[in-house]
C-alpha cells in the first residue's frame, strides 16, 4: 500500500462536488488571473519569485498531464478555460515575491546567495491522481512521501529572513482552470472522471534539479531562470 502523507486533497475536493455545477462566486478568484477581454483568453503579467522543479518534467509524466487536459477538453467543449503549457507544468516549492510585493536589493542578493550554494540529493515525489477545486482550479495530487520537499521549505524559511508568510502546504501540479459553470449534464460527466482518476496512477517522478524562476506572466507563460541547482 502507498505511504501517502498530507495534505488532504480530498478535503477540498468534497466541496466542489457538493454543488450541481461549479459556481461562479468560487471562479472569482481565477478570473483575476487572466486577461478575458480578447478572444484568447491569456494569463495576466503578474511577478512573482519562486522556487520549483518541472519546466518541464519527464516525457512520461508531460504525457499524462497532456492527455488529463485532453480528456477533461471532451467534457467541458467550449466553455471558457485555460490550460497550462507542457513545458510550463512546475511543481512549487515556496515564493519569494508574490505579485504586488517589492523585493529589496538586499533581499534578491541574500536569496541569490542562499540558493547558489543549496545543495539537495535527488528524490522522487509521487503523483497519484488529479482533482478539481471549488475555484476551477485542475491540480495533480502530489505527496511527499519521503518529506524531501518538507524538509526543502523548513530548511528555507530558517535561512531566509524576509520568507514571506503566504505559502502552499501543497505538493501538487496546477495544469490549468476552468472558468465559468458548465452545465449540469457536462459537470456529472466531469464528477465521473475526476472520481474515476482521483487515484491509481503511482508515478514517481524523479526530482534531478530546482529552479529559481522570476516569473513575469502567470502560469509561466513568460519566465526566466535566475539559478539552476542539479542534485549532488
Amino acid at each position: 500500500m502507498l505511504k501517502k502523507k498530507i495534505p488532504n486533497y480530498n478535503k477540498v475536493s468534497i466541496k466542489t462536488w457538493s454543488h450541481f455545477d461549479l459556481k461562479k462566486k468560487n471562479l472569482k478568484s481565477s478570473l483575476s488571473f487572466f486577461n478575458l477581454k480578447k478572444k484568447k483568453i491569456t494569463p495576466k503579467k503578474l511577478e512573482v519569485i519562486a522556487l520549483l522543479s518541472g519546466l518541464p518534467f519527464s516525457k512520461k509524466l508531460t504525457n499524462k498531464l497532456l492527455s488529463t487536459q485532453n480528456n477533461i477538453n471532451k467534457i467541458i467543449r467550449s466553455h471558457n478555460h485555460y490550460w497550462v503549457k507542457k513545458n510550463n507544468f512546475g511543481l512549487e516549492y515556496c515564493v519569494f515575491k508574490w505579485p504586488g510585493q517589492n523585493l529589496k536589493k538586499a533581499d534578491l542578493e541574500e536569496l541569490l546567495g542562499f540558493i547558489t550554494n543549496l545543495k539537495f540529493k535527488k528524490f522522487n515525489i509521487l503523483f497519484d491522481g488529479c482533482q478539481l477545486n471549488p475555484d476551477g482550479c485542475v491540480v495533480i495530487k502530489g505527496y511527499d512521501t519521503t518529506n524531501d520537499i518538507t524538509n526543502l521549505r523548513k530548511l528555507i524559511r530558517k535561512n531566509i529572513s524576509f520568507f514571506p508568510k503566504k505559502q502552499s502546504k501543497w505538493f501538487h501540479i496546477p495544469i490549468g482552470r476552468i472558468l465559468e459553470p458548465i452545465g449540469v449534464e457536462q459537470f456529472s460527466k466531469l464528477k465521473k472522471f475526476f472520481q474515476k482518476n482521483s487515484s491509481g496512477w503511482k508515478h514517481y517522478e524523479k526530482i534531478n534539479s530546482i529552479k529559481l524562476i522570476h516569473e513575469y506572466q502567470w502560469y509561466m507563460e513568460k519566465r526566466k531562470t535566475l539559478i539552476q541547482i542539479k542534485n549532488i
